[in-house]
Parts: C-alpha cells; sequence; structure tokens
C-alpha cells in the first residue's frame, strides 16, 4: 500500500547608574570608555515615567540665552574634541596624549551633561586630588543672572557636614562658572536601593543620613528643591552625601522689586579673591527675622528665588511646588517623605503618570497606604504620612523634627517602659513620668501601654520565644523571629493608635461615638492580639508552620482610625447591658478566629457555641457576624461544605437587611468559593457578581474584599477551564492587594503563584517559579514547608526534567523530615512526582524505590476523591513495575469508577483521573489486554488534550506525548495479533494514526532536551516494529 516513509527517526544526542560625583570602579584612573551620569540628568532607575524624565527648570530661557549657551556648548565641545583627538592621534601614531587642561585643572573625563550644566572628572594637581567639576550653565548673559548663579554655588560651599558632598571651589575660568566638588566613589541612592534586596531598618538608617545632609542645609540658609534618590550618593565608606544644589535657593522670599533686580547685597559682607570659597565662620553676618531661629549661619545676601517658579522632578515635587508657590524647607521635607517611602514600600504615595495627575493627587491628599506585604512598622507611616501633608504648616516644623521622629522606635521605647513601669507604679503614676505633653488630660492618653500588656509583654514575649525555639524544625528561629517582630509590631502600633484617638477626642476634634466606636475597634484587635498570642504560645510543630495564617488574623489597624468605615458600622444597642455583652462577643470572636486559622478543631464547638449565644442576644450584626466566622471555620477545618454555604447565604441576607455591607460582600465571596470550587457546582455571575460589585462600591476601603472576589473568580474560571479568563482575574486580584494595606508578602506569593501557573512560555513559567520559591525562602527560610512545597511545584512543572529530578531529590527528604512532626506534609506528593518523572527519564528502578516511600507517607486512608487518586496511582505503579498487573489493574479500575460516580469529586480532579486512566491502560497494556489498553488509552489522551493548556502544561504536554506512545504500542500489538489470525483489516484509517502518534511523541520528546532520550529511543525501536508488523 502507498505509505509515507516509514524509516527510521534519527535522535540527536544597562550603563552603571552613578552621579555627577560618582564612580563604580574605585579611584583609579578612568578608562576612556567609562562614564557616569550627572544625578539631576538622568535618574538611576531609568524609569519611563514622564515624571521621573522631567526637570523642570527654575524658569523660563530669555531669547538672548542662546549665545551663552552655545558659548557653554563650545567651550565643552572644545574640550571633548581635544581629549579625543589626543586618545586617537595615541592609539594610531603611540603619541604620548597631551592632557586637556581648564584652568589648572587636567579633564580626565567627561561624566554627563544636564540642564543645569556639564560635568567631568578632574585632576586637580595643586591639592593632588581627583574632584569633580560642574560648569553651570548661565541662562543668559546679564550680569545679574551670572552673579545668581555663582552666589548659589557659594552657598553651597558654606554647607560643612558629612552628608553634604563638600564643594572645594567656585571659580570663573573663561567666562565659564567652574564648581570643584568632591569625588565620591559610590552609586546614588536610586542604584543602591535596587542593587539587592533591603530591610527596613538598613534603608531607614541610610535615609537618616541623607535627613542629617538636608539639616545641615536649612540650617545654612539653603532649600535643596530637588530631593531625590537620584540626587544623593552612598559611598563606598558607607557615608551617605546630598548632592546637586543646583537648584538650591535661599529661605529668605525677598520679593523683586519693580524693575525685577534683586536688592542690593548687605555692605557689611566681606570680599573674597576670586575662587576662594568663604567659610560658615568667615560669613559674619547677622540672621534676619526671616530665617530659620536654628540657623548658626549667616542668610544669604540677596533673594534667589522667584516667586512663580517651577524647578525640581515633578514625581518628588511638593504641592507648592507644583503651584510656583515660595517654597521653605517644609518642600524639602515633602520630596524626602516621598523619596524614603518608595525606598521602604517599592511605590510611590501618590498616583499619577503626568504632573496634572500628581498634583491633583496630592492636592487632595490622597495618600496610598502602604502594603503589610512591605513588612514595614506602621509607626513608620505614621511619620511619613505627617511629612507628606498637603498643607506645609501641618507637616514637621523642620527636618530635624522629622529625623527625630525618624529616629523614635515605638517597639524599643515600648519595651523601655516595660523595664520600668515598677518604678512608675512606686512613684504613683506622676505626670511628670508619664506625660509628653506636660499636662494632666495628656497622661490620660498614656494608658494604651498597660492596657497592651495585659496581653503582650516581655514576660509573654520570652515564653513564647522559648516555647517556639524548643520545637523541633529546622525553621523554627526563623519562625520565631518573624512572629514575635510581627507581635512586637502589631503592639507597638495598637499604642500609638490608641493614644492619637485619645488625643483626637481630648481636642474635640472628633465627637464622644465616634471615640466609643474607635475604641471598641481597638479592644477587637486587642482581643485578636491575644488570641493569637494564645494559640501561638501552645503551638505543635503542625501549627507552626500554619503561624502565618494566625497572624493574617490580625484585623487592620487602620481601620480604627478610618472614619469613613467606623461611621459606615451599625451603631451598637442602646441597651448598655446588651452593648457590653456584644463587645465582649465581639472580642471572643477574635480570639476564635486564631484557632480556627491554626486548624485548632476546638475552633469548631467554640463557633457553634458563640453562634447559639449570638442568637439568643438577638443583636442582628453580631449574628451575621458570627455566621460568617462558623461558614470560614467548617470550611477550613474541612468539617461541611454544605452546612457553610447554607451560612454564607444566611449571614448575606441578614447583613444586608442591617445594612453591613462588608460583611454582606465577604459571605457572599466566600459562598463563591465554597459552591463552585469545593462543591463542583457552578456558580451564577450575572446576579451575584453584580450584587456583590454594588455592595463593595459602597464599602469603606473595599480592596481586600475585591482581591477576595477576584482571587475566587479565577478558582471558578480555573474549575472551568477558562484559563484566559482565570488570568485577568488573578492580574485583579494582585492588583487590588497591592492597593491594601492589610496585604502580606505572602498574599502577594499566592497570587503570583496563581498566575506563574497560568504562563503559557514554559521558559518565563520556570524563572517566575524560581522567584517566587526564592521568596519564600527569604521570607519563611530554605526549609519551611511553604518554601518547600514551592520548589516540589517548580520541580514538577520545570521544563528540564534532569533539573527537575536534582530539585526534587533535594527537597522530598526535607519534607519528609517534617513528616512525623506534623499532622499534614506534602512529601507523599513530592516523592510520587519524583517518581514520575525517573521512570519517564529512563530510571525505573529509582522510581520504583520513590513510588514506594511516596505509599509509605499517606498514612491512613482517606475516602475522599482526592486521596483515592493519590493512593491508586503511587500503589498502582508500584504494583505495575512489580509485575503485579491484575492486582494493578483491579486497584485502579475500582478507583477509576468511584471517582467518576462521585458526585462530590471537583472539576479541579480532572488531570489526576486522566493520570489515572494513563496508568490503567498501560497496566492493561503490561498484560496483553491490547482491546482494553486502547479503550483506556484513548479516554486518557482525550482528557489529556481537553487539559491541553492547563496550568501545568508542559507536565501536561509530556503526558500527552507519552499517552500517544503507549497507545501506539497498543494499536501496533492489534496489528500483529490481527496479521497472526489472518484477519483482513480496513487498516488504511488505523495505520495512519498510528503513523500520527509516532511522529507526534517522537518529535515532543526529541524537542525536549537530553532528558527524554529514552523515550525518543524507545520510539524509534517502535517505528521499526510498526514497520515490521503493519506492513502488508
Amino acid at each position: 500500500m502507498d505509505r509515507r516513509d516509514t524509516s527510521e527517526l534519527e535522535l540527536d544526542a544597562n550603563e552603571p547608574d552613578a552621579n555627577e560625583l560618582t564612580d563604580t570602579r574605585g579611584a583609579d584612573a578612568p578608562q576612556p570608555d567609562e562614564r557616569a551620569l550627572d544625578a539631576d540628568e538622568v535618574d538611576a532607575d531609568e524609569q519611563t515615567n514622564e515624571l521621573d524624565e522631567l526637570t523642570i527648570p527654575d524658569e523660563i530661557p530669555r531669547a538672548d540665552a542662546l549665545a551663552a549657551d552655545f558659548f557653554e556648548l563650545r567651550l565643552s565641545m572644545d574640550m571633548e574634541a581635544n581629549r579625543l583627538e589626543n586618545e586617537i592621534a595615541n592609539q594610531i601614531f603611540g603619541f604620548a596624549p597631551q592632557p586637556t587642561r581648564l584652568g589648572r585643572y587636567t579633564i580626565l573625563e567627561r561624566l554627563g551633561e544636564g540642564g543645569m550644566g556639564v560635568v567631568y572628572s578632574a585632576y586637580d594637581p595643586q591639592l593632588d586630588r581627583r574632584v569633580a567639576l560642574k560648569l553651570l550653565r548661565q541662562r543668559g548673559q546679564s550680569e545679574r543672572d551670572r552673579q545668581r548663579l555663582r552666589r548659589e554655588a557659594l552657598a553651597l560651599a558654606r554647607v560643612n557636614h558629612p552628608n553634604v558632598v563638600t564643594v572645594h571651589e567656585v571659580t570663573e575660568i573663561d567666562e565659564q562658572l567652574v564648581v570643584a566638588m568632591e569625588f565620591v566613589v559610590g552609586s546614588t541612592l536610586a542604584a543602591w536601593i535596587e542593587d539587592s534586596p533591603r530591610g527596613w531598618r538598613e534603608i531607614l538608617e541610610v535615609y537618616r543620613q541623607a535627613a542629617r545632609g538636608l539639616v545641615a542645609a536649612h540650617e545654612a540658609g539653603l532649600v535643596h528643591r530637588d530631593f531625590k534618590p537620584a540626587n544623593a550618593i552612598y559611598g563606598e565608606d558607607g557615608r551617605v552625601r546630598v548632592v546637586d544644589f543646583g537648584l538650591a535657593r535661599s529661605q529668605r522670599e525677598v520679593v523683586l522689586d519693580d524693575h525685577g533686580e534683586d536688592p542690593p547685597a548687605p555692605a557689611n559682607l566681606p570680599e573674597y579673591p576670586e575662587g576662594l570659597v568663604p567659610r560658615t565662620q568667615d560669613l559674619d553676618v547677622p540672621f534676619s527675622a526671616s530665617t530659620l531661629p536654628r540657623a548658626k549661619s549667616a542668610p544669604l545676601p540677596t533673594q534667589l528665588t522667584r516667586p512663580g517658579a517651577i524647578a525640581g522632578t515633578p514625581a518628588y515635587m511638593s504641592p507648592e511646588q507644583c503651584q510656583g508657590a515660595p517654597l521653605g524647607p517644609a518642600s524639602d521635607q515633602f520630596s524626602y517623605c516621598v523619596s524614603l517611602y518608595e525606598a521602604l514600600y517599592g511605590a510611590r504615595p501618590f498616583a499619577g503618570r503626568s504632573l496634572g495627575e500628581l498634583s491633583e493627587q496630592m492636592l487632595a491628599g490622597d495618600l496610598r497606604e502602604p502594603p503589610r506585604s512591605a513588612r514595614v512598622p506602621s509607626w513608620i507611616f505614621a511619620v511619613l504620612r505627617r511629612g507628606l501633608a498637603t498643607d506645609p504648616g501641618a507637616r514637621y516644623p523642620s527636618m530635624d523634627a522629622l529625623l527625630a521622629e525618624l529616629d523614635r522606635d515605638p517597639v524599643r521605647r515600648r519595651r523601655r517602659w516595660l523595664v520600668g513601669v515598677g518604678l512608675v507604679a512606686l512613684a504613683g503614676l506622676s505626670g511628670a513620668m508619664l506625660s509628653t505633653l506636660g499636662d494632666r488630660d495628656a497622661a490620660v492618653c498614656e494608658g494604651g501601654e498597660a492596657q497592651i500588656a495585659s496581653v503582650w509583654d516581655e514576660a509573654r514575649n520570652e515564653a513564647l520565644s522559648q516555647h517556639l525555639l524548643g520545637l523541633d524544625l529546622s525553621y523554627a528561629p526563623t519562625m520565631t523571629q518573624t512572629i514575635v517582630e510581627t507581635l512586637d509590631d502589631y503592639a507597638a502600633r495598637w499604642v500609638e493608635m490608641h493614644r492619637e484617638a485619645c488625643q483626637v477626642h481630648l481636642r474635640a476634634e472628633q465627637s464622644d461615638q465616634l471615640y466609643d466606636k474607635r475604641l471598641a475597634c481597638l479592644a477587637r484587635s486587642k482581643a485578636a492580639l491575644g488570641g493569637a498570642v494564645e494559640v501561638l504560645t501552645d503551638a505543635d510543630e503542625t501549627l507552626l508552620s500554619r503561624a502565618n495564617d494566625v497572624l493574617r488574623t490580625l484585623p487592620p489597624l487602620q481601620r480604627c482610625a478610618d472614619v469613613e468605615a467606623l461611621e459606615a458600622e451599625h451603631p451598637p444597642p442602646s441597651d448598655p447591658e446588651l452593648a457590653r455583652q456584644v463587645a465582649e462577643a465581639r472580642e471572643e470572636l477574635a480570639r476564635i478566629q486564631a484557632l480556627a486559622a491554626a486548624g485548632k478543631f476546638e475552633a469548631d464547638p467554640e463557633s457553634e457555641a458563640l453562634l447559639e449565644r449570638a442568637r439568643a442576644l438577638g443583636f442582628e450584626p453580631l449574628i451575621a457576624e458570627v455566621m460568617l466566622l462558623r461558614a470560614k471555620t467548617l470550611v477550613g477545618l474541612s468539617i461541611s461544605f454544605k452546612d457553610a454555604s447554607i451560612l454564607l447565604r444566611e449571614a448575606a441576607h441578614l447583613a444586608l437587611a442591617n445594612g453591613d455591607n462588608a460583611v454582606a460582600a465577604e459571605a457572599m465571596i466566600q459562598r463563591i468559593y465554597t459552591e463552585t470550587q469545593l462543591g463542583g457546582r457552578s456558580f451564577s455571575e450575572a446576579e451575584d457578581y453584580a450584587l456583590i460589585r454594588a455592595l463593595l462600591r459602597s464599602t469603606p476601603n473595599p480592596e481586600p474584599l475585591r482581591a477576595m472576589l477576584a482571587n475566587n473568580s479565577g478558582s471558578v474560571a480555573m474549575s472551568q477551564q477558562d484559563y484566559e479568563k482565570a488570568r485577568q482575574y488573578y492580574e485583579r486580584a494582585l492588583e487590588s492587594m497591592e492597593n491594601a494595606p492589610s496585604t502580606t508578602q505572602l498574599d502577594m506569593l499566592r497570587i503570583r503563584t496563581s498566575l506563574a501557573f497560568l504562563d503559557p512560555d514554559p521558559k518565563t513559567q520556570v524563572a517566575e517559579f524560581e522567584r517566587i520559591t526564592a521568596s519564600y525562602q527569604e521570607l519563611l527560610g530554605p526549609t519551611h514547608p511553604k518554601s518547600l512545597e514551592s520548589a516540589v511545584t517548580l520541580g514538577h512543572i520545570h521544563d528540564d526534567p534532569l533539573a527537575g529530578i536534582a530539585l526534587l531529590r533535594e527537597t522530598c527528604p526535607r519534607l519528609a523530615e517534617n513528616e512525623d512532626k506534623q499532622e499534614s506534609s506534602s512529601a507523599d506528593l513530592c516523592y510520587y512526582s519524583l517518581a514520575t518523572v525517573e521512570e519517564i527519564t529512563g530510571e525505573p528502578d529509582r522510581a520504583l524505590t520513590d513510588f514506594v516511600r511516596s505509599v509509605e507517607l499517606m498514612g491512613e486512608i482517606d475516602p475522599s476523591p482526592i486521596f483515592q487518586l493519590n493512593y491508586a496511582s503511587a500503589q498502582g505503579s508500584v504494583l505495575m513495575l512489580r509485575g503485579e498487573y491484575n492486582d494493578a489493574i483491579e486497584l485502579l479500575a475500582n478507583t477509576r469508577d468511584f471517582v467518576l460516580a462521585s458526585e462530590d469529586a471537583p472539576s479541579w480532579l480532572k488531570p489526576r483521573i486522566a493520570d489515572t486512566r494513563l496508568l490503567l491502560g498501560r497496566t492493561l497494556l503490561a498484560a496483553g489486554q491490547y482491546t482494553a489498553a486502547i479503550e483506556e488509552l484513548r479516554a486518557s489522551l482525550e482528557a489529556f488534550n481537553s487539559l491541553a493548556k492547563a496550568p501545568d502544561h508542559e507536565f501536561m504536554a509530556m503526558r500527552i506525548a507519552q499517552t500517544k506512545r503507549y497507545l501506539a504500542t497498543a494499536l501496533i500489538e492489534t496489528c500483529d495479533a490481527s496479521a497472526a489470525m489472518n484477519v483482513e483489516l480496513d487498516e488504511l484509517d488505523e495505520l495512519d494514526e498510528i503513523d500520527e502518534l509516532l511522529i507526534s511523541a517522537h518529535t515532543w520528546f526529541r524537542g525536549h532536551g537530553p532528558g527524554y532520550v529514552e523515550q525518543a529511543r524507545a520510539l524509534n525501536a517502535l517505528r521499526r516494529d510498526f514497520d515490521a508488523k503493519c506492513s502488508r
């Protein structure tokens, strides 16, 4: 017959970020091709955002500026041309290069150019040192403008501080103003922050140095006007210098006279020789009333700020700077806080990609709440929030005051207080020792520390730490540190929030009713903290692995200051006794949440008892809240999804009836999860989703619920195999989480994991899982179950099976070490994945050993469909590899029938069912039952093909190729049997199918690296069998 050729298929065996004063290579002489960038010319991070790229000049150049610019350009071009000519001559002819000089300075290299001037690295033979020379642009030829630029350079020279770049000399050479500055080896703060991961303490210490530099400038009478991460250098000596005072101005705001001229300089200003820089102590001029009270040196002699002028980098500009208003030190304070916020939280405090959008957000005071994923104590945000106030008068009175707040760590201060609390009691709680505000009423607001000490103090800290460190787990020290730091931080923020609420109330800025709601909110938060401490102090090895889930139950403290959210709450009962009982029930609810998050089964009877108690009280808002808790407990402990769904529906209806939109929305969102993902039933989006979205629009701070909705919706789409829609939902969830202050880094990693599963490119998928795994290891330690489980996933989906095997062989024993110490472990699945890949890469003996280990680790038989499939796959593989085909066939067939008939089997089990049927087909094939094998393998291939775009698509594609190989084998054996029986077949379609199966499988295995060489060889042999057995 005419068929295609059946011959055997052969087997194939960014520029460095820097600054005008920066050299990233060290102090050696520069090479001709090396350069650095001026800080006011290019931001170190080189973002595409127009707010980063744009530096607004202090004034629009006049028409006659062209001549001056041309002169400066010629001077710069002449020096550069001279340097390049010498270099070329040296390379071609071997001539010794002639140095390019500017005055007494020898030019070494051009570092950068921008709106404020051109910067060169140079050698000063007089003082035998390397310097940075800045040729300042002079946008006009009037003597007044030239003097103004010179005065600004002299002003900077007056600032003598370790955290401000040193100016050695200010002079004029060939009518060009030249500033000789300290040459610093290091990188900008923008580059430093990107260099490697930085902890918040390290970032804060570095930025404190920059703050000291700004304090020194302010004391000298200067306002920087363009502070940003690119305008501060972190030197190799560990010292930060504030640089690029090219936009700096005096703090005096003297208005120009009617003729547009500056006022005359004071008569008593001493004169200095050309090029000599006056020291601070040489300027013996008294202060005027308009200078800062703390200033230690004389004000600049004349006005340097033009009212209405705008200067600076928009992303870091203050609101008054955007409006062209006169600027003072408060403007630098704002820019500094923007920079520090960005360094700590990885985003800027105000949204907007244009000056108009940014100004609108700043003027509205629309400050982004930082996500908890940054792991930065909230007291820092409280400091930054004040420094970022729209009104300059609402900020700190000075940079010095801001710096004092950044030096004040509430956690350390609280510990000092706890040490001295006994002394305070002996002293009768005297106002002098307790009051920080200096009066009797203020002392009342210091009671928060004593309250929080009832649930978290040094004794509890010590007991918790000793207990956790005594657990026989390798990651116990890392988790103990994380837990203690989180609890410390929460307690410190609670005290600050309590103090702030009290002070606001004392100043009569908030009503008694609102104050009561704030205190009730804080009481619930304190109860949640106490519950978490209680649960964690009694933690066993299993609970420690879930400690982060317990910490997530701590309610966001920001809510206790959110006026809109507090006012939206249903008012408490008017009966005082009932109100007290409701408040106690809510505190108990917070404690039970911690139990449920820890997986403690005590949460089941306690949540049930609390629901009965709430119903007896008859306060419907409380009943709805406890119903929600009870439902979440039933789901979290896997007790009854059906009962949970009923409770969630009732909770939503009751909350809606009482106007509690947040509880109603959460109940409906949770029900999506129980009904669709776990119940296997479909969920109608149209009506319920529309209602949820409407509720969220009227819910204060809806981002956490939006993230929950998007995440659960992604799960729905995944169960429906709509992977593109799932990806969109998960991206939306990630965006909402980034905007939610209660988000943790672990929350973000969960969504990133879901998104990584949906990446269609195996290479980028593996790369993202590598980053996710590294993040888990950094947060939780390399041996934490979450870190190891992420490594198992990476090994499972790896596009290189040999790399996957190596990773799994390293990870599985670590998981198994915890098997006897924890109630649950994924070690069994790890060994199953390892054995699966070992078998397909040609190591059947090692695969058998690891399949056996997987079965051993599964423990007691569980009747759930997922356990039955996992057990049948592992034990069936053991029986098949041992040649016990009949036992394997019985086990696999019974499991298949049980799962297919089960109404509780969720849709996400389809890949596991297909996997089980593939194994059954292979076993039937090995037992010589070809017809049954073909039927099972065709069903498996059909299922795998329907899942070809599934999350673990690379693994799924491998399974498809493997199934095609075994189906082709069974068909070839059938072909051979027919020939032996002399049976005539209508063989054209069947032979073509075998041919297609062989080519497709071989192409896939051959194209996926040396790990599948045994599969490709087996297919080559199968091709020869096909030619021999099926030819006529």
